[in-house]
């Protein structure tokens, strides 16, 4: 019978030589040869946790993520208290994309050094990634009690304050950042992100040109810039950057979908949608991400701004797989072609304001095929929806849904009952004893009623392309023979007074108090001229005269050309010829309210 060979005996005098060469090695970068001297050394001390931890490292450095982590264990299992190890398992866990195994590794080093602060911070950072915000923010709490001055703690409470949509707390932490850290091109493109979404848009393009100053071949931080850029308006200049950033990286995806959204902006709608078509076209079914999701999602604007609803439509399903929706638990959906046969259909809501009364004359399809419309709505909403035709009753939103019946989210309507677009206006009429009442606020004079809304709501995607200055007006308020009255609400109606305009435009917005009494005072005003706010929406499903004023890139809903819309048959485009050329228009709309023997009739400024 053959004896075993035994293991050679432990060489404990040349494991450290074998171990300080490894280092030497690795410092040098020379990896392979500081693996196999750091293999010597746990072949000379087989019971030396730290030889097989430095392997461990090495390994990685290697991209043999595998090895790595059999070493990392080996060492942990020597050493069980062993703090740097556990954190480098979790390293090796988190670049394989075991975020559940990288957490459990990062907390045992905790376990075991409650000061270190690199574990506290990758923690933070895999909370974060995974979404688990308010975790993270723990995390860099913890980790900022015993190392307060650390820049990528404090980048990374940033990161979590940012996902929790608390921006100011997250810019003022990723100020801390780059004020420990000049050279962190990461903490200044993350508050290039932040500023931007307080809407401090010029100091967002100078904090993301920094970024992109320090890591100008970082593709990531080129599309941040990139996108800054293209919130400012500087569109073409976003085009270059994201053009460069591909030029890096031809299959970033989010280079190549922020490249089509700016195409948009400059009205290059087939080359973006050739853009698009390739993000989807380009992975198979079941593959997908979340950018893919979000390309099917930007085709299906894209595709609709043509016109194109059926295939729109079906792209723009994709919604529901992007972080911005989040998909609702319905009871049986509803689908195209069926009789209803009287049963009630939920039209679940989504989306804004504007959208839900634009989308409430489908309640005429679903009674054409012999359902009972019934829409949930945001509470503001509920006292005029509930005066639409057709609608069978009104669940206001956070009210509980029924468990029976068909289920539809609003938009999705388009795709079905699209035939029923035209002729159906108006289709909301406004309470009659409130507008009676209005009739006294607003009362026949002699001269045209004009209404006016120059600005919408203040953190919408597009609000800084679709608003206007009050000041813009001026050109119309001057003219005589009318009577202005504003109907702007929100932050923006005190613009009235700080333009010193109290004499020349009547301020309605103290007894605006909700959308039912704007349609009242709407029944009284002959002429609405609006930017595209959820008001142009409420007039033209009123069936009164509308003049809305459209930005060059316009929402998808009113089409590419022409002054007509499909949705509201009183209601006439006015469109920006250029980006930001608003004077043009507000320009001609003052030579189409004054007839030609009334132009030298203009009030003085």
């Amino acid at each position: 019978m053959t004896t075993p060979l035994e293991p050679p005996p432990a060489n404990t005098d040349a494991a450290p030589e074998a171990n300080e060469r490894g280092a030497a090695l690795a410092h040098q970068g020379r990896f392979r040869e500081a693996a196999a001297a750091f293999d010597e050394a746990c072949d000379f001390d087989p019971e030396n946790a730290d030889g097989f931890s430095n392997l461990g490292v090495v390994l990685r450095r290697l991209n043999d993520l595998n090895g790595a982590i059999v070493q990392f264990e080996e060492a942990i299992r020597l050493r069980p208290e062993f703090a740097e190890a556990h954190y480098n398992l979790g390293n090796a866990y988190s670049a394989l994309g075991e975020s559940t195994l990288a957490a459990e590794r990062y907390r045992a080093a905790l376990t075991y050094r409650s000061d270190y602060a690199e574990a506290w911070n990758n923690l933070a950072r895999l909370l974060n990634e995974t979404g688990h915000h308010a975790e993270a923010l723990e995390a860099c709490t913890e980790g900022l009690r015993h190392t307060p001055d650390n820049p990528n703690l404090h980048n990374n409470t940033g990161n979590a304050y940012q996902g929790l949509g608390r921006y100011g707390e997250a810019v003022r932490e990723y100020k801390i950042a780059v004020e420990a850290a000049p050279g962190m091109s990461e903490a200044y493109s993350n508050l290039g992100l932040a500023l931007k979404e307080t809407g401090h848009l010029e100091a967002a393009v100078q904090v993301h040109k920094k970024a992109m100053e320090l890591s100008p071949t970082d593709v990531g931080t080129l599309t941040n810039y990139g996108s800054a850029l293209q919130a400012a308006a500087e569109t073409e200049s976003a085009i270059a950057i994201f053009e460069r950033a591909l030029s890096l990286d031809p299959d970033s995806m989010a280079a190549k979908i922020n490249l089509a959204t700016a195409l948009m902006d400059q009205l290059e709608v087939n080359r973006a949608i050739e853009i698009f078509e390739g993000i989807v076209d380009g992975v198979a079914l079941g593959d997908e991400l979340p950018e893919h999701a979000l390309a099917h999602k930007n085709l299906g604007l894209s595709l609709l701004l043509k016109g194109e609803y059926e295939a729109g439509i079906r792209h723009y399903a994709w919604r529901w797989e992007t972080p911005d929706f989040t998909p609702r638990e319905t009871a049986l959906p509803l689908r195209g072609g069926e009789d209803l046969n009287g049963e009630e259909v939920v039209v679940l809501n989504e989306q804004g304001l504007g959208d839900t009364v634009q989308f409430t004359r489908f309640a005429q399809g679903i009674v054409a095929r012999g359902g009972r419309p019934v829409f949930e709505v945001p509470q503001s909403l509920a006292p005029l929806i509930v005066q639409a035709d057709n609608v069978h009753r009104v669940i206001r939103e956070g009210e509980a849904l029924p468990e029976t019946g068909l289920h539809i989210p609003m938009f999705d309507l388009l795709g079905i009952f699209a035939g029923h677009l035209r002729g159906n206006a108006p289709y909301i009429v406004a309470d009659p004893d409130k507008a009676e009442r209005w009739s006294d606020r607003i009362p026949e004079t002699g001269r045209k009623r004009i209404g006016l809304v120059w600005a919408g709501r203040p953190t919408h995607r597009n609000d800084r392309n679709r608003s206007v200055n009050l000041e813009a007006f001026l050109p119309l308020l001057r003219l005589t023979d009318f009577d202005f009255y504003s109907l702007q609400v929100g932050d923006h109606a005190a613009d009235i007074e700080e333009a010193g305009l109290s004499s020349d435009l009547i301020d309605l917005s103290p007894r605006l108090t909700g959308f039912s009494e704007t349609a009242a005072a709407l029944s009284q005003i002959d002429l609405l001229i609006s930017v595209d706010t959820a008001a142009v929406h409420v007039a033209g499903a009123l069936g009164r005269p509308v003049w809305a004023l459209i930005p060059y890139a316009p929402d998808w809903r009113w089409g590419l050309e022409g002054d007509a819309t499909a949705w509201y048959q009183s209601v006439q485009l006015w469109r920006q010829p250029e980006p930001q050329d608003w004077k043009s228009v507000i320009a001609r709309l003052s030579d189409a309210l004054a007839p030609p023997e009334k132009k030298k009739g203009r009030r003085k400024s």
